[in-house]
């Protein structure tokens, strides 16, 4: 009976189990737990590489300067590594500006073929480099305009009227002179007013000339230019009475300083490849300068610390006729890193009987009229009254 009794009491004890088991799997909230975030690892940055100081660049002499942005060996980082008279560009010592390798030009000039010119009345280069005007024509203030009157002159038989040519050997209103008209029922014959003669059997009509036995128009007449007999040219027109060349500019000729060469005007003064003629081209490394070849003895660029004078390569760090820069003499003589040394202050040494102190020359010797003072070029001259 006892046995009995357990084994109940174990069997009611198992199923209430079960179903507390049950139901805590099914309806029982379980809090989650958060993972805390991992921090990211840092990147680690480059080891550097190249040069870190100009130490490291001692390999190369023609890169001495080490560029610590980079790690590249340069020639230079800023202007201070680069010799008197060049400046550091993109890590490269190059030449300051300077006019066809002479000096620079002034503020009110351009550098052009030729050299520094003055664009507000250079006729060759008004107002731009070769805009050249022509004969009859002056540069003011950087534009070509007209000369008065007739700046070229006329031709024999012919007398400037005004601002134009005029034939006074035929013309009715100017014969023989400006302002000079013949009457009527006369012509002008060889600059004189006549009873107006038959020409072929018919009276010419004002303004032409009875050349021969025909009337013509001396104004444009190529065989009758100006005047009766006077023949223009094969490559000639005749305008105004003046044969001008054609065949360039569509007949109306070609400026002053400019040639005709095949079929258009070419500026002979500076084109390299026609310098004073058609077809006349220069040798390698020259230019054209007044329609001269000139230079070349820089073609092939100057080695650090020169600079092209003229037509050569000078050394300007140390030429005391060109120190520092082209055309600067040192009146001591002596030129050291492109600055004038010795002598006094720069200048010439001092006379017998003074010392230079101070960058100026004294006198040390006395003298009794007292204190007096020289004028020396460039700085006075002291001196001393006796004790």
């Amino acid at each position: 009976m006892k046995r009995l009794a357990f084994g109940a009491v174990l069997a009611a004890s198992l199923l209430l189990g079960c179903g507390r088991s049950e139901l805590i799997g099914e309806y029982a909230d379980v809090p989650s737990v958060d993972r805390p975030d991992v921090p990211d690892v840092p990147d680690v940055p480059d080891v550097p590489t190249g040069c870190r100081s100009n130490v490291d660049c001692r390999v190369d002499p023609r890169l001495p300067v080490c560029d610590v942005g980079t790690g590249r060996c340069v020639e230079c980082v800023t202007t201070s590594d680069c010799a008197l008279g060049l400046q550091c560009v993109s890590n490269a010592c190059v030449m300051t500006a300077t006019c066809n390798g002479g000096p620079a030009c002034p503020a009110d000039a351009l550098c052009c073929m030729t050299g520094c010119v003055t664009p507000r009345s250079d006729r060759n280069n008004c107002g731009a480099c070769g805009r050249a005007c022509n004969p009859a024509q002056t540069c003011d203030n950087g534009a070509c305009v007209n000369i008065p009157g007739c700046p070229l002159g006329c031709a024999p038989g012919s007398a400037c009227c005004g601002d134009v040519c005029v034939d006074v050997t035929s013309s009715q209103t100017n014969c023989g002179s400006c302002g000079n008209t013949c009457g009527r029922g006369q012509t002008c014959d060889q600059g004189r007013c006549v009873s107006t003669p038959l020409c072929g059997g018919v009276t010419c009509a004002p303004g032409t000339s009875c050349c021969g036995a025909r009337c013509v128009d001396v104004s444009s007449d190529n065989t009758n230019c100006g005047a009766c007999g006077r023949a223009c040219g094969p490559s000639e027109t005749c305008r105004g009475g003046t044969c001008i060349t054609t065949g360039c500019m569509g007949g109306a000729g070609c400026l002053m300083g400019q040639a005709c060469c095949g079929s258009r005007c070419l500026d002979v003064l500076n084109d390299p490849n026609n310098c004073g003629a058609c077809n006349a081209a220069c040798g390698p490394g020259q230019r054209c300068a007044g329609g001269v070849c000139v230079g070349g003895g820089c073609a092939a660029g100057c080695p650090r610390g020169s600079a092209c004078c003229g037509d050569a390569c000078v050394a300007v760090l140390t030429d005391p006729m060109n120190c520092g820069a082209c055309g600067n003499v040192c009146p001591s003589g002596a030129c050291a890193a492109g600055v004038c040394v010795g002598g006094c202050g720069g200048g010439p040494s001092c006379p017998t009987g003074s010392a230079c102190c101070s960058d100026r020359c004294a006198w040390t010797r006395s003298i009794s009229s007292g204190r007096a003072r020289r004028r020396w070029p460039g700085r006075f001259w002291t001196r001393t009254p006796d004790a």
